[in-house]
């Protein structure tokens, strides 16, 4: 019974915010309705409802939805998508748009509620299975998860449609029927309306069998997960967004593709898929250095994309943006007193002893400029000067960093490059008084990826 439901309302109370996902149908009614009498207080509930604009129902629902928080003294909020001029509208762009404005409401220290239960478990574990999906997406709907800091709960996962309509309608509560789930030609409304009934004649207990499975999975993609951080572990560079290439060699190819899904995928990058996995080993992990192979992946947004990249026997999972010049660039002129903020990170200058800028070039004009080409130095130690592009590839320096250094000028002429070295000229003695630089690029800060 629904009634006996435990929230685990301890936990639950350790969330500044409570968002229940609203639609006005009957699961989000339920659930709504349960948190307000299962809860010690409601003033920290807020009922989500999303507006997509698409049916000539919509704003009814809506007004529906908020006499029921009104009712219920919750606080109602609404997001309006108007998608109703959008075309090729599709089941994946309204759910991604649904969660989008829903996680929109989110801040740190809140947990989003939606109303998903065990009948929408099964449909989406057989839904997966028709598509072909993999070991992970047989594990379901999971009663709870983390996405790109949102806190998801679904409370109701263990319970069915049938005992959430007879909650409702031993409460007397009041629900609106959307007329799209009738339409089958959706792929859930067509396993809801068509393929389950035929499957229920002839197998009558399918939902426990797709539940064991459910449950086999969890398990078994737990034990790979395990498997995979350790491997994860012994193949890690520097930093997490890199892996050392000689380290993935020593592991099977099974253990491989195992490693290489779980360290995308725990950096909530979107599009991790297993033919992702297998071109990546195929065109990426084991080709030369000088071909500089890029396999890009995730949103069609340059922004939000990701890329792959290989460089000195590392595999570096990168923003798309990573390797764009800086473009247009007016030199800054630069007192070396302050840290200055630069579009690709953060420049500070520090006294030093015997290396550096001499204090006596510091005091003439200094600029930053970045890389246009046709840069020459001649680093402390070297009889002549050579082209920064020569030079940055000597010194190792990864193809999409080169473009992102600062480059410091005095009175025009290049005396530093970045915190790398500084050219001859400009380089201060020995035992003398010197001014250095340090440089922090912003590569991931601007970025959701791990570091």
């Amino acid at each position: 019974m629904l009634e006996t439901l435990d929230f685990s309302l301890r936990k639950l109370s350790n969330f500044n915010r409570i968002g229940v996902c609203y639609s006005g149908g009957v699961d989000s009614h339920v659930l709504l309705h349960l948190l307000s009498r299962k809860l010690l207080t409601t003033k920290n509930l807020y009922a989500l409802h999303v507006n997509h604009g698409i049916s000539a129902q919509s704003d009814k629902w809506k007004k529906h939805s908020e006499k029921i928080c009104r009712d219920l003294d919750i606080k109602f909020t609404s997001f309006d998508l108007n998608l109703s001029k959008k075309r090729n509208i599709n089941e994946n762009y309204l759910r991604e748009a649904r969660y989008k404005a829903i996680a929109s409401w989110s801040k740190p220290g809140d947990i989003l509620c939606t109303a998903h239960h065990k009948d929408d478990q099964v449909e989406t574990i057989l839904f997966r299975i028709l598509r072909g999906t993999g070991i992970n997406g047989l594990r379901g709907i999971p009663y709870k998860r983390e996405s790109s800091g949102v806190v998801f709960l679904r409370p109701l996962i263990r319970f069915s449609k049938k005992e959430i309509i007879k909650y409702a309608s031993l409460n007397n509560l009041e629900w609106v029927e959307d007329e799209s789930n009738e339409n089958t030609s959706i792929s859930r409304n067509f396993i809801r309306k068509e393929l389950l009934p035929l499957v229920r004649r002839k197998w009558p207990k399918y939902r426990d069998a797709l539940e064991h499975i459910s449950s086999h999975a969890r398990d078994s993609s737990n034990l790979l997960d395990q498997l995979a951080d350790e491997d994860i572990e012994k193949c890690v560079a520097s930093s997490f967004n890199e892996l050392s290439i000689a380290n993935i060699s020593l592991l099977s190819k099974l253990r491989i593709s195992n490693m290489l899904y779980r360290w995308l995928t725990l950096q909530s990058m979107e599009g991790v898929t297993y033919s992702l996995i297998k071109e990546i080993q195929e065109n990426l992990l084991w080709t030369k250095d000088d071909s500089d192979p890029i396999i890009t992946f995730g949103s069609k947004s340059k922004v939000k994309s990701v890329q792959l990249r290989k460089f000195n026997n590392i595999l570096f999972l990168l923003p798309t943006s990573s390797g764009c010049y800086i473009k247009n660039y007016s030199p800054i002129v630069w007192d070396l007193n302050e840290p200055l903020n630069l579009p690709t990170g953060l420049l500070k200058a520090y006294e030093s002893t015997g290396e550096g800028l001499s204090l006596l070039s510091s005091q003439n004009k200094v600029e930053v400029r970045f890389r246009e080409g046709g840069e020459r130095c001649r680093p402390i130690g070297r009889n002549k000067s050579q082209t920064l592009k020569r030079l940055l590839q000597e010194y190792s320096v990864p193809p999409w960093k080169r473009s992102r250094l600062p480059l410091i000028y005095v009175n025009g002429r290049l005396a530093a490059v970045a915190d790398l070295w500084v050219c001859g000229k400009f380089s201060t003695k020995k035992k003398y008084k010197g001014i250095s630089f340090k440089w922090k690029d912003n590569l991931f800060n601007k970025h959701d990826l791990r570091r």
